[in-house]
């Protein structure tokens, strides 16, 4: 019994499966840390790079890169799936903040008033010709 346990967890865990695509990367080309927002079906900001715990007071997460980082977003589907599939006008749009802006403006007026550092609009097409790379600035 515990052979075959064995032995179909050893064949379960050989069996190859769809891996994740990390090539849509984002590179930071400043010396300051900058945040970043993805959309697919709006052409505006929809979702705050920085998500704050329930007082509002510390972030849980966020959407972060440092001085000069370089950094693959993670999907499970292949990029190319989703953005010619998922997103309304088969673009990803990528929404860069300054840690200023962050800092200075405020989450409310940011989302209000779609305020944002630099907007970047890609297809598939213009992804492959800059090797899948979105740089700030």
């Amino acid at each position: 019994m515990y052979v075959f346990v064995f032995l179909a967890i050893a064949l379960l865990s050989t069996e190859s499966c769809e891996y994740g695509d990390a090539r849509l990367t984002l590179v930071n080309n400043t010396t300051d840390t900058i945040y970043y927002s993805t959309s697919l079906r709006l052409d505006s900001i929809r979702s705050f790079p920085i998500t704050y715990n329930t007082k509002g007071i510390n972030y849980l997460y966020s959407n972060v890169l440092g001085p000069n980082e370089v950094y693959g977003i993670p999907t499970l589907s292949n990029w190319e799936y989703i953005i010619n599939n998922n997103a309304s006008d088969s673009t990803v749009k990528v929404f860069f903040f300054t840690k200023s802006l962050i800092e200075t403006t405020g989450k409310d007026s940011i989302m209000k008033y779609q305020l944002y550092s630099k907007k970047a609009k890609l297809t598939v097409a213009d992804l492959e010709k800059s090797s899948w790379r979105v740089t700030y600035p």
